[in-house]
């Protein structure tokens, strides 16, 4: 996705509706009024604004839209994708929505739709039409929820898998029925109506998972595709991917704390080494925690070429000592004295 977490904008929201020309890579389809907000303002701001009272699930910002409204008015997201989707590939695609305070009405079911073409039209009302297979429209997916998208203290991570047709390269997310045949449910609130803040929308091929099994705890995995270049720090695409699937087991499990370990070969000094491997670790955690993990449930260790695997005499022992490695335990993390605290260390101008 392009701008998945509405960080990037024009201009600071400072009035209703204002996402439609306004947020890098998305756009409203219709003439309902999506909102934006961010910390940067006061009138649309965060985390007090005119429909409730939520922190971002990430960044500094997320969008805000009816998806149930009195005569069918409806608003939509719809966001451009980084590149066409490939056909016969499956893919993921999640986002976190959380239902605003003075919301009366929680909706069962929320509509996904991909588009070849960017969708416009002169219409405050519901997308039913775009459903079927016309005006270049690809594909399209509902998601239910048995007992309704109606929590308003928590984010809801929604996710599901489609395959694709090929040559999608929009996605417009919102509720495509009309109000006679939306399914909702009666929460607390002073508005006769379901509004929503929408936040951290993804989409990424399905791979092979190699997080896809039971791990036991307190014990080092490898992370095979985590590979740095000599002297460097920086994550590749392929780390990255990796470490996508990483973030998701964490946040589908809350339960688990995360160490990140990392090693060098023994080429250099043992301070050099030291360094470069912590700041090695601070790269990973970093990013999943971009990616959407709890920073109070990570924490990272440099441990230099100190504990190798293999000869440091021979270029193949020397890559696999260059190792970035996992830990999971259950409720708290294993009591290491070498634990560097991200929370703590990372984040201290938070506290």
């Amino acid at each position: 996705m392009v701008n998945p977490s509405f960080e990037e904008f024009i201009a600071c929201p400072d009035n209703l509706g204002i996402a439609k020309d306004n947020i890098v890579g998305w756009s409203v389809p219709t003439d309902g009024t999506t909102d934006y907000f961010n910390t940067c303002s006061v009138a649309m701001g965060v985390p007090y604004n005119f429909n409730g009272n939520q922190q971002p699930k990430n960044g500094l910002g997320y969008l805000g839209f009816y998806l149930f409204a009195a005569n069918d008015y409806r608003e939509f997201a719809q966001g451009q994708l980084m590149e066409p989707l490939i056909k016969d590939t499956e893919y993921i695609i999640s986002f976190y929505i959380s239902l605003a305070e003075k919301s009366q009405y929680g909706i069962k079911y929320i509509g996904v739709l991909f588009s070849e073409n960017e969708l416009n039209t002169a219409n405050s009302k519901s997308l039913l039409k775009y459903k079927k297979t016309e005006s270049r429209v690809i594909n399209f997916t509902e998601i239910g929820n048995p007992k309704y998208f109606a929590d308003k203290e928590e984010w809801m991570f929604i996710s599901f898998r489609t395959k694709a047709r090929g040559g999608e390269r929009f996605l417009t997310i919102g509720n495509f029925r009309n109000n006679q045949s939306t399914v909702k449910t009666t929460t607390k609130g002073i508005k006769s109506a379901g509004y929503y803040y929408l936040d951290m929308v993804s989409i990424k091929p399905v791979m092979n998972d190699p997080f896809d099994r039971d791990f036991l705890l307190d014990t080092n995995y490898v992370l095979n595709d985590v590979l740095f270049k000599t002297d460097e720090y920086s994550l590749d695409e392929k780390a990255k991917k990796s470490l996508q699937i990483l973030a998701d087991k964490l946040k589908k499990n809350p339960s688990l704390h995360l160490t990140v370990h990392t090693h060098t070969d023994t080429d250099g000094s043992d301070q050099y080494n030291k360094s470069l491997s912590t700041k090695r670790a601070l790269a990973i955690t970093e990013y999943l925690v971009l990616l959407g993990a709890a920073k109070e449930r990570l924490k990272f260790i440099g441990h230099g070429g100190g504990k190798p695997i293999a000869d440091n005499s021979q270029p193949e022992g020397k890559e696999k000592n260059r190792r970035a490695e996992f830990e999971l335990s259950k409720g708290k993390f294993k009591n290491l004295k070498t634990n560097t605290g991200f929370a703590e260390t990372i984040f201290e101008d938070e506290q």
